[in-house]
C-alpha cells in the first residue's frame, strides 16, 4: 500500500531536482480511508497536483474481489492489510473494500521503472499473479517483505525468470548492509530486470 505517499513524493521530487520538467507517471494503491485521504493531502502539501496521476482507492491482491480489509488507528499503525483469522480473532475493525491486481495496473503502461511494493503478506501472491506483465515492461521491483516463507518463495519467483538479485534483508533479522549494520523489522528484497536494465 502507498500508505501516505512518501515514497512517490520522494521519487517525483527527486525527478524535479536531478531532471527538472521530466515527465513522471506516478500512481498509488492504498485501501486504508484515512490513509488515502492522507496521501492525496500530502501530493498537494508537496505541490502535486492529485488529479494529475493515478491514487487508487483500493487494495493490491492476486485477483480481483470484495474482501475484508482492516482499518484504524490510522496515525499508530501501518500494518493494515488484507483479513487473516488471527487479526480477526483480536476483533481488529474492518471493512469491506474492492482490490485490484497488478496485472490490471501494469495493463495500461508500455514501461515502468519501479516499483515498491509492500502490502503486508500478500506480496507472492501478488507478484506470481503478474510475472508475465513484470517480465515484460518492469525494470525494478523492491519489496517489503513479511516472513521467510515468503522471502524464500520470492527468491525462487525471480531466479526462475532471470531477474538480477540487488538487495535481500530478512524479515525481523539485524544485516550487514553497504550502509552499515541494520535491523530490519520487515525483510527488503530488491529485484532487477535484465531485460530492460543493466545489471
Amino acid at each position: 500500500g502507498a500508505g501516505f505517499g512518501r515514497w512517490l513524493v520522494k521519487g517525483a521530487t527527486a525527478v524535479r531536482q536531478c531532471h527538472g520538467d521530466l515527465p513522471i507517471r506516478l500512481i498509488g494503491v492504498e485501501a486504508e480511508p484515512t490513509h488515502f485521504e492522507w496521501l492525496k493531502q500530502h501530493f498537494n502539501d508537496n505541490g502535486l497536483d492529485p488529479a494529475q496521476y493515478e491514487l487508487i482507492e483500493a487494495a493490491v491482491d492476486a485477483q480481483e474481489r470484495t474482501v475484508r480489509f482492516y482499518v484504524g488507528k490510522p496515525d499508530e499503525w501501518w500494518g493494515q492489510r488484507i483479513s487473516n483469522p488471527f487479526l480477526d480473532s483480536q476483533g481488529v475493525p474492518w471493512r469491506e473494500v474492492k482490490t485490484i491486481t497488478l496485472s490490471r495496473i501494469l495493463g495500461g503502461l508500455d514501461l515502468v521503472d519501479l516499483i515498491d511494493l509492500d502490502v503486508e503478506e500478500a506480496e507472492l501472491a501478488v507478484l506470481e499473479s503478474a510475472i508475465e506483465a513484470l517480465n515484460q515492461k518492469v525494470k525494478r521491483v523492491h519489496i517489503g517483505t513479511h516472513t521467510p516463507e515468503i522471502e524464500q518463495g520470492l527468491r525462487a519467483l525471480f531466479w526462475e525468470h532471470g531477474w538480477y538479485k540487488r538487495n535481500d534483508y530478512g524479515v525481523g533479522r539485524t544485516e550487514l548492509t553497504e550502509w552499515g549494520e541494520m535491523h530490519f523489522g520487515n525483510g527488503v528484497q530488491t529485484w532487477l530486470n535484465p531485460r530492460l536494465s543493466p545489471v
